[in-house]
């Protein structure tokens, strides 16, 4: 399906899906990647910004959709809504057998509260 060479670039050789793993020694991240055959499933924004703590909705113009989070950690999905639980980036796809897109959220810290004044408040 895929293999990354010396310098680290991916090459894909069949549709499906893989995890890259990445290791500098002292730390390690994972990447699940998806390759999808071409035919993609049209989701309705490429990127989101939410912040902390606030929803978003996506939606697939392919019926039958699977949804899935890069980091659930910073945001979930679940039937195209999407959760912002922590800064950060995630990308969210939407998948089926045929094909898949994508959608890049950034999560951002929530607007500060602003107080609400009464008029004997104010003078």
């Amino acid at each position: 399906m895929s293999r990354i060479d010396n310098n680290g670039v991916l090459t894909v050789t069949a549709a499906g899906t893989t995890t890259v793993i990445l290791n500098d020694g002292n730390r390690s991240a994972k990447c699940r990647v998806y390759v999808d055959n071409g035919k993609p499933t049209g989701i309705s924004a490429s990127k989101l910004t939410l912040q902390k703590g606030k929803t978003g909705t996506l939606t697939a113009k392919t019926a039958g959709v699977s949804w899935f989070s890069s980091n659930p950690n910073v945001a979930t999905v679940v039937n195209g809504k999407v959760i912002a639980k922590n800064i950060g980036y995630a990308t969210i796809s939407a998948y089926t057998k045929t094909g898949a897109s994508t959608c890049l959220v950034q999560v951002v810290a929530a607007a500060p509260a602003v107080p609400t004044l009464t008029e004997a408040q104010l003078r």
